[in-house]
């Protein structure tokens, strides 16, 4: 897995604290000094084919032509694309958009992620997934099926 991005936005992230989840001896993480290079970043890392997944962070979503140059390079490098971005942009090839926000839990043993996937260029959108981590072995993951939208089950939509 390669992780890159700009160098305030990267900076932060301790392999260790994903080490139930991700091998850090496995992670490359690359960081940029501004939005350019950290989109030159993204692009060459998706088209090498080097890694199954590359996340990127930005500060804002790539406008069309910036995700489309990232969709192409993902294509011909056989990768996936994830990107984070902390403000999202109307226009964008992303096939398609989440948004992830992390849950109350019961206890400091676990962690917690409720993900919507609320844009979906090949199919249904609107599902919700309530992802657990347990924090002493790394166990969990995706449900078998996705939770009720928060409207539907009685509680705020986060909007």
């Amino acid at each position: 897995m390669v992780l890159t991005g700009e160098r305030r936005d990267v900076a932060s992230f301790d392999p260790n604290g994903t080490a139930g989840l991700i091998d850090p001896s496995r992670l490359l993480v690359a960081t940029s000094g501004d939005r350019k290079d950290a989109l030159w970043s993204i692009e060459t890392s998706l088209r090498s084919g080097a890694a199954n997944v590359v996340m990127g962070v930005l500060d804002r979503g790539p406008d069309l032509t910036e995700s489309r140059r990232l969709m192409l390079a993902a294509e011909a490098g056989g990768t996936t694309c994830l990107l984070t971005v902390r403000e999202p942009v109307s226009n964008c090839a992303a096939e398609t958009r989440w948004r992830a926000r992390f849950a109350p839990v019961e206890s400091f043993e676990s962690s917690r992620l409720v993900c919507e996937l609320y844009k979906n260029k090949r199919g249904t959108s609107g599902m919700v997934f309530d992802v657990r981590v347990e924090r002493q072995t790394g166990d969990g993951g995706l449900p078998a099926a996705p939770a009720p939208r928060p409207s539907e089950a009685g509680g705020p939509t986060g909007r």
